[in-house]
């Protein structure tokens, strides 16, 4: 195989949003070619990468400070504080360990060179001299383009740089050199800025009158009014010191439902509203404060807003926060009494350096960290059932079951509690009709769809690891009460999974005739090669190719949807597999092979 047509599929195989955030995925192979991998060496690299936005943040804020007028050294020291205090908060320590968040630091990179790329421009231009556009083209071009490609955020590049050059003294304005500044920084960064600021809008008006998200329980509309107590809770984590930093799990946050449920949604959105309109207003007299804030509730306009993410994760703040505290150091730097304002800051950096580490040890324990995530966070059903795990896998039977107990009678509709209870029932040879009986109740009535938890934990049951006094049929049963919920129900994609899912109980039954059933049908709900190719193989595997055989005659009596250039990276990626013949290739190669064992098998029957 060319390892080229094959980089080229892998690069352009991501499928977390439009993009596909293929310079991400590049940047994986720099640490391992094949998976499952050590995690090592993913998170040396998240580290380093981390160390270069820390010294690009330095140069970017040293350089900010030399415009706002502040002396060489006062400059330097404000920006040292400004950029050792973000490089060592604590908050971003599951943004470096966490492998998969080289998609927020990725791109954060890029926009550290594009903003350091636009300040160049913006002194040459306004020196007169003619390379300045270039500059800027790179900048809001080159690098806005690579920002975006690691993770659609970056596309934030154009508008972040004209907030800080909002708050920038520029001089003699009616000059030439000025003007033409700002006619080139207004062609080339504005659009962009008004494209993103116009698409959130847009998203936000279409939905009004709409339902709950896909796979969410809540609205687009609901998500928007929830988001702001959420950004000042973020503040809060980022300058009050807290015991604990950088939990994955944030499912005990529960969207707004209207303005005033809760009671703090509306004062909350007055609260930032008001404090973007007044930072704007006062952009000359506090240009670095403003310069600060303006930049962190900017940084949020994607993943805070419009977007049916979910409504809360702390490394969405590692863009966001970079200059907030730049002011501070500012302040430090100015004060007439040199040594105590050395002292204080150094106090302040030490203070964060010490829950860094704690964090980071925190880290190392994987029992005592899920122990303090659920502790920290009653309300979240993932982090009591990860608890609950690690702790009947440690031996601790006893707390297991506690707080498993209190996790059943706090989250009767979580389905990970319910797979929880029965993985731990299991394990104890103690599965009762009981225990089927609340999972199937939790399934059939969740208010949200369980994802790929469900088919993750099926096929584990079915194939991988087998739950002592967890039948075949007790697993069927779990899957109908799915199917039977309306909010699955709603979504093709997951009914697809659990047709797919009944086929492969089939096939653990010897039952080949269900099996090519179930995923026919599975296949006529969402029609997909890769699909089809997947169960013929898994049909030919169990001894049957024949049935394989049967799946892709019917799989070519349907027709796949073709993707539209409008759903970016999907699109691309299937007009490159059409062009390399993949999909065909692959449809021979395994019609190949099924036919040649259905021969086999006909040749050895009596």
């Amino acid at each position: 195989m060319d390892n080229g047509t094959t980089l080229v599929r892998y690069l352009t195989a991501g499928r977390a949003d439009p993009t596909g955030r293929p310079l991400s995925l590049l940047s994986f192979l720099l640490d391992a070619n094949y998976w499952p991998a050590a995690p090592y060496p993913f998170k040396r690299t998240n580290l380093l990468l981390h160390l270069l936005n820390g010294a690009l943040l330095f140069a970017l804020l040293n350089h900010l400070g030399r415009l706002h007028g502040l002396q060489t050294e006062r400059s330097r020291w404000a920006a040292v504080f400004g950029a050792s205090a973000w490089l060592l908060h604590p908050l971003f320590v599951s943004t470096v360990l966490y492998i998969v968040q080289r998609e927020a630091m990725l791109p954060t990179c890029f926009v550290l060179a594009g903003l350091h790329l636009w300040l160049s421009g913006r002194r040459r231009m306004l020196a007169g001299e003619r390379s300045g556009p270039l500059f800027l083209l790179a900048a809001f071009g080159l690098c806005t383009l690579l920002a975006a490609l690691s993770k659609p955020n970056g596309i934030l590049l154009p508008l972040l740089a004209l907030i800080i050059d909002a708050t920038l003294p520029i001089g003699d304005v009616a000059r030439y050199e000025a003007r033409r500044y700002v006619r080139w920084r207004n062609a080339l960064a504005m659009p962009l800025a008004v494209a993103v600021v116009a698409g959130v809008l847009w998203v936000l008006l279409k939905s009004i009158g709409h339902g709950p998200a896909t796979a969410r329980s809540f609205t687009i509309v609901q998500r928007v009014i929830t988001e702001p107590a959420i950004l000042l809770d973020y503040l809060k984590l980022l300058f009050l010191a807290d015991s604990h930093y950088g939990s994955l799990f944030h499912d005990q946050y529960q969207a707004a439902t209207d303005l005033f449920h809760p009671w703090y949604t509306l004062p909350t959105c007055i609260a930032c509203a008001a404090a973007c309109a007044l930072a704007w207003r006062w952009r000359r007299r506090f240009p670095i404060p403003v310069a600060a804030l303006l930049f962190f509730f900017a940084g949020h306009l994607l993943e805070s807003s419009s977007l049916a993410l979910e409504l809360y994760f702390e490394h969405r703040n590692y863009l966001p926060a970079m200059l907030l505290f730049w002011p501070i150091g500012a302040w430090l730097a100015g004060r007439s009494h040199r040594a105590g304002a050395l002292v204080l800051g150094a106090a302040l950096l030490l203070g964060e350096a010490i829950l860094t580490s704690q964090t980071v040890s925190l880290w190392r324990e994987p029992l005592a960290r899920a122990r303090v995530w659920a502790e920290e966070a009653p309300g979240s059903a993932r982090a009591q059932a990860y608890a609950t795990q690690l702790e009947d896998e440690a031996g601790e039977h006893a707390a297991a079951a506690a707080r498993l107990g209190t996790a059943l009678e706090r989250f009767p509709l979580e389905p990970q509690i319910a797979f929880t209870a029965i993985d731990i029932a299991c394990r104890r040879h103690m599965l009762t009709e009981a225990t089927y009986e609340a999972a199937a109740h939790a399934l059939r009535h969740a208010k949200h769809d369980p994802g790929a938890l469900l088919t993750y934990w099926i096929e584990g049951k079915i194939v991988a690891r087998p739950c002592t006094g967890l039948g075949l049929d007790g697993i069927e049963r779990l899957l109908e009460a799915t199917a039977a919920n309306p909010v699955v129900a709603a979504i093709p994609g997951r009914m697809q999974d659990i047709a797919h899912l009944r086929g492969e109980i089939a096939l653990a039954r010897d039952d080949p005739a269900a099996a090519l059933s179930w995923f026919n049908a599975a296949l006529d709900l969402q029609v997909s090669p890769g699909v089809a190719l997947e169960q013929a193989a898994a049909l030919g595997r169990s001894g049957h190719p024949a049935e394989g055989q049967r799946h892709l005659d019917h799989y070519d009596t349907l027709q796949a949807p073709a993707a539209r250039p409008g759903e970016g990276m999907k699109w691309l990626h299937e007009t490159i597999l059409a062009r390399q013949g993949y999909w065909r290739n692959e449809m021979a190669a395994l019609r190949q092979t099924l036919a040649t064992d259905a021969a086999a098998r006909q040749g050895r029957r009596p």
